[in-house]
């Protein structure tokens, strides 16, 4: 019995509906996905696993409750939760329109940016209310996480409208994610105007419920 040599296999090439392309190949939600871990870890999960152990422990953190409350729920919201969508969205939407353009790397690098800090600076601004920067703080966070926020409304927009449609329901979805962010930031900004208008440590509950 002779052996014979297999026919060699050609290689498997990419291909499909979903090709290479210049933006995939970026991965640009990488990025967008640590920063979130990161923000779950510090300002996020970590933060209300502090504040329980002291509730727990028979601790009066009084006002610290609220400051810490609010900072931690929107560093989920819009860092966490934010983040990763944000970062997913960059690379998923463009395949929505056949591959359509995207820019990078400055969008998403000023998208991560923006939130990142707008982030931050709440939960400065807010924790250490005492402190005369506590104030501008709090603007500069909400001014910074809209920008975050339009930059990324502006990107993915321009992304929907250019390609092939889909023909699908599903950009109605993407286009009424986008207005959500947009309303949510905006909401924000409302917060932080008002509390730094009133000198307050907290958020006026009436806005506040509506961002919640």
């Amino acid at each position: 019995m002779t052996n014979r040599l297999e026919p060699a296999q050609p290689r498997l090439r990419r291909s499909g509906r979903y090709a290479v392309t210049p933006w995939a190949q970026q991965h640009l939600y990488r990025p967008f996905v640590k920063a979130a871990i990161v923000v779950a870890l510090t300002l996020g999960f970590t933060t209300a696993v502090v504040i329980l152990i002291l509730v727990a422990s028979g601790q009066t953190i009084g006002l610290a409750w609220s400051t810490y409350l609010q900072s931690h729920g929107v560093a989920q919201l819009l860092g966490w939760a934010g983040l990763f969508v944000t970062g997913v969205a960059m690379h998923v939407v463009p395949r929505f329109r056949g591959d359509a353009p995207i820019r990078f790397p400055w969008p998403q690098r000023a998208i991560l940016t923006l939130i990142l800090a707008g982030i931050t600076l709440r939960a400065l601004g807010q924790i250490a209310h005492e402190s005369p920067t506590s104030e501008p703080l709090l603007i500069a966070s909400g001014l910074t996480l809209l920008a975050g926020y339009a930059t990324f409304a502006l990107t993915l927009a321009s992304v929907l409208r250019g390609g092939r449609p889909s023909g699908t329901p599903v950009e109605r979805w993407i286009w009424t994610g986008i207005t959500w962010a947009l309303v949510a930031a905006t909401l924000h900004l409302a917060i932080t105007i008002q509390m730094a208008i009133d000198h307050s440590p907290v958020a006026p509950a009436r806005l506040n419920q509506a961002f919640v």
